[in-house]
């Protein structure tokens, strides 16, 4: 009785949740103006910089190159947050760049950079107006070197002539995965793909041809630690041409956002073991959002109410995967309790469902089932070893890495780069599954354990379309209170104990042969 008297309280928190819910979400959006709907009609990202700086013994000063506005985007709203240094902004070799110094550093500094970005209209993007042709050229000075780049080149230009398809040549040659021995003793024991273009450049430039390397970022979705790219342009006919290498395209996708241009490193610092960087975009809509809370008469009492668009453009990243997970839990539940699919666990399928956000649903599909199919065959195998539970999940988790390994170097060998989107696959959930998978087939039988697996994998592509889907993500990052919603309807869901839906199709035959009988 006592647990009846409890579980009767269920219903009235479920609708007060939801009732909370949607009076926050009418607030923000009668009072506040703040849309349903995001505004793509002029794009916009948020670019951040967030420069961690150790306590050291020693004068901090730190140097960031800034983005400027370029032919393609222009730049709005910056922000600096120094946190006790000073800062000045300043011209410097065709560059914007910001200083922040400071004393003895005795503490952990955050010095950040936001800015709102924009791409400008495709009609202004293009320009055919002359530059005047750069009168220093980064060469090398070495002359062993020099003697090796002079052989290379003509090697290159013998096959290759005309200077954009030189350049196409030596790009190739540099980020092919085997190098020429040539190319070997250029990089002078130094490798990584913008050392290498860097050497390009100095190739180019024993030729008298103009070249500079380009840094950026691709602004394609909200990441919270976006990794910097970097591409070519030659001065050529009175005008820098850009080269994507990775594309090997002459035109640079809109995607791409222009930071700073040279051979320097995006932070310069006395103290390089002290300083920690991330770069961080999200989706401009918070910048709307904030426009529409300022043109409200309540601006003052609700600037900070339920908002997290003020927060640092990193952490909006992290929230913005954060926030849709209880949205895909309650679809799981669903999906168990009154559908009456099986998987395994409320949020595993969730979670596979996130790591196939970096690798693709068909990609994801594959390497999941094929991870636990060599999973299972190594688990079977250790069940007649008469292992322990614990370290028979460890040995099942570096088998698990293993693979992960060996998968990765097939598909490298085959030019197919997914080492980066694997790395986010979650390990222990792939583990616990294979163990679970494994038991299930023992104690079941293995059309049960099969059952579960693939409702698993729908579940989880289910969840896939929703996580990628911009629209609810916008919605759960500029309205959280959807949160009190899913709180209430998961309440209610937990009482609900009628048939499921996939019970009705197994006792239909039942009620048939009892309608027979009564007839």
């Amino acid at each position: 009785m006592a647990h009846n008297r409890r579980s009767t309280g269920a219903v009235p928190v479920a609708i007060l949740s939801i009732l909370a819910g949607l009076v926050v979400l009418l607030f923000h959006y009668y009072k506040l103006n703040v849309p349903l709907v995001p505004d793509y009609s002029t794009a916009s990202w948020l670019v951040e910089a967030k420069i961690n700086v150790q306590p050291v013994n020693d004068k901090s000063s730190v140097t960031l190159f800034l983005p400027q506005i370029t032919k393609t985007h222009s730049i709005e709203n910056e922000q600096f947050v120094s946190d006790g240094f000073g800062l000045a902004t300043i011209s410097e070799r065709g560059n914007r760049v910001a200083r922040w110094t400071n004393g003895i550093s005795t503490g952990n500094y955050n010095l950040f950079y936001r800015a709102l970005v924009r791409p400008k209209e495709e009609l202004t993007a293009k320009s055919s107006q002359a530059t005047k042709r750069p009168s220093t050229l980064n060469v090398f000075t070495k002359t062993e070197i020099k003697k090796v780049a002079r052989q290379l080149n003509k090697k290159v230009w013998r096959e290759n002539k005309g200077q954009k398809k030189f350049t196409e040549a030596l790009c190739q040659l540099a980020l092919t995965e085997k190098l020429d021995e040539s190319f070997i003793k250029l990089l002078e024991g130094r490798d990584s793909s913008r050392y290498r273009l860097e050497v390009v450049t100095k190739l180019l430039a024993e030729e008298k041809i103009p070249a500079r390397l380009v840094h950026g970022v691709t602004l394609s979705r909200a990441q919270a630690n976006i990794p910097v790219t970097h591409w070519l342009e030659i001065f050529s006919e009175g005008q820098w041409h850009t080269y994507d290498p990775n594309l090997k395209s002459w035109d640079l996708s809109k995607d791409k956002f222009v930071w700073w241009k040279g051979e320097d490193k995006l932070i310069v610092t006395n103290n390089p073991a002290a300083v920690k960087t991330v770069i961080s975009v999200s989706p401009g809509e918070a910048a709307g959002v904030r426009a529409a809370i300022q043109k409200s008469k309540l601006k003052e009492q609700a600037a900070g109410f339920l908002s997290l668009s003020s927060l640092p453009v990193h952490t909006q990243a992290v929230f913005r995967q954060m926030l849709i997970i209880p949205f895909g839990a309650l679809l799981v539940a669903f999906l168990r309790n009154v559908v009456g699919l099986k998987t395994f666990g409320t949020f595993m399928p969730v979670l596979i469902a996130l790591s196939f956000r970096e690798l693709q649903l068909a990609w994801g599909l594959l390497l999941f089932s094929s991870i636990v199919t060599l999973g299972l065959i190594a688990r079977f195998y250790f069940e007649k070893l008469k292992l322990l539970l614990v370290p028979r999940l460890t040995a099942t988790l570096t088998l698990v890495i293993i693979f992960m390994i060996a998968i990765t170097l097939i598909a490298d060998h085959f030019n197919h780069s997914i080492a980066l989107s694997l790395a986010f696959f979650p390990l222990v959930i792939l583990t616990m599954t294979i163990e679970r998978m494994s038991v299930v087939w023992e104690e079941v039988g293995a059309r049960e354990a099969l059952k579960q697996g693939i409702g698993s994998l729908a579940v989880a592509s289910v969840i896939y379309f929703l996580v990628t889907n911009a629209y609810l993500e916008y919605l759960f990052f500029v309205f959280p209170e959807l949160l009190l919603i899913v709180l209430g309807l998961a309440i209610l869901l937990g009482r609900y104990k009628g048939y499921r839906l996939i019970e009705l199709f197994r006792f239909k035959e039942l009620a048939s042969v009892e309608q027979s009988r009564q007839s």
